[in-house]
């Protein structure tokens, strides 16, 4: 196939128009919709803002910040990366945002969650919050956010959720009668309180699919992996609603979002605003009337514990009592109720996990934690 505008082969076409491109003129496609969302919506002035652009080193993000950098050259960004201590992924994603930050010369500011707040997110499947760790883990984004922006001295947060990602929520709050998560869907969230900068979404127009595509023509170095607590968050069954609605509509998530846009936020806006408060134990903003903002409680739930270790060298598990199962890949596929019943046997005891890559072993231990075992990675078992 040809591009449609200069008759050059055509390497790809925009997910909804389904028009055949080159490689230049799709990179001009995807560059003008994020222009004029930016200017529609008066997301950032690129003369005065310093712009905090959130990278998680997926495609996602890294798309946004290249777009943001070959569009706005003169505009002062920043790259924010939390490391929220997700055993083996964390580092890679971390790892990834590096690269592209080197690569397209933006300076970096990484927050580690475990050395700065005493936490790391994977603890969590430790608490009775095992099955919601994707829950968990937006309320401490949020809070941790707004903590690397003030440091950072930026006065804008750029973020990467997209089409997808904002309809398939718009969906599950719907659903759930969630009326204060829809509005912070909006493009552009103001502040709340006094220290908290402007949030945008410049890629809130872009599908999932063209963002993949941009990443790869521009060859922007992203972690390929998936989040091992993925599979918890419920918005991802609306979204594969939608993906299969697109089948018979390929506007439908266009529509959907412009029906948000256009007739239900403001009828949100007409709601009565929430009262904000001050969380009385880390000083932050909550419309919780306990008095405690959603971090510290789920907080509170952690602190408890005092041995959090979820991974173990082949040594110490020798020296414990329990039992060593060695796995495959292929577990680690699985669906819950297969792996439960696999180690249905081991349900009173130590597990202790053996697998060729200790990143698969250890995926399945996270996933075993969060069905009731009491389960340890063996970060050497090469030593057994």
């Amino acid at each position: 196939m040809r591009c449609k505008i200069c008759g050059r082969p055509a390497v790809a076409s925009p997910h909804i128009q389904r028009t055949p491109l080159c490689a230049e003129h799709f990179l001009q496609f995807f560059d003008r919709r994020v222009v004029r969302t930016v200017e529609e919506y008066s997301m950032f002035n690129p003369r005065e803002d310093r712009i905090g652009v959130l990278i998680s080193g997926g495609k996602d993000s890294a798309s946004l910040l290249a777009c943001l950098k070959r569009n706005w050259p003169g505009t002062q960004l920043i790259a924010l990366h939390l490391n929220l201590g997700i055993g083996y992924y964390s580092e890679e994603a971390e790892e990834a945002a590096r690269f592209l930050c080197e690569g397209l010369g933006v300076p970096l500011y990484v927050y580690n969650l475990k050395e700065e707040e005493g936490f790391a997110m994977d603890e969590f499947v430790l608490t009775r919050y095992r099955r919601k760790i994707c829950s968990v883990c937006g309320f401490v984004k949020r809070r941790i956010f707004s903590k690397m922006a003030a440091r950072a001295g930026v006065t804008c947060v750029a973020t990467a959720h997209h089409l997808d990602d904002v309809v398939s929520t718009m969906m599950l709050c719907f659903v759930n009668g969630d009326l204060k998560s829809l509005a912070r869907l909006y493009p552009v969230e103001e502040p709340l309180v006094e220290g908290q900068v402007r949030k945008v979404k410049p890629l809130v127009f872009a599908p999932e699919p063209d963002i993949k595509t941009y990443a790869n023509l521009l060859a922007l170095p992203f972690c390929s992996e998936t989040c091992p607590h993925r599979e918890d968050v419920p918005r991802f069954s609306y979204k594969k609603m939608l993906d299969q609605a697109e089948t018979w509509n390929r506007q439908i998530k266009c529509q959907l979002l412009s029906v948000f846009l256009k007739k239900l936020i403001p009828l949100l806006k007409g709601e009565e605003t929430p009262q904000v408060n001050v969380c009385k134990r880390c000083g932050g903003a909550t419309d919780s009337s306990s008095g405690l903002c959603g971090m510290c409680r789920r907080l509170q739930a952690l602190e408890g514990i005092r041995d959090r270790r979820l991974e173990v060298t082949a040594s110490e598990c020798e020296e414990g009592e329990g039992e060593i199962v060695r796995v495959g890949k292929e577990e680690a596929l699985w669906k819950d109720s297969k792996l439960k019943k696999r180690f249905s046997p081991y349900r009173d005891k130590k597990i202790y996990i053996a697998a060729d890559l200790p990143s698969i072993g250890y995926r399945i231990t996270l996933r075993l934690r969060k069905l009731g075992f009491e389960a340890f990675n063996i970060r050497d078992p090469e030593n057994l």
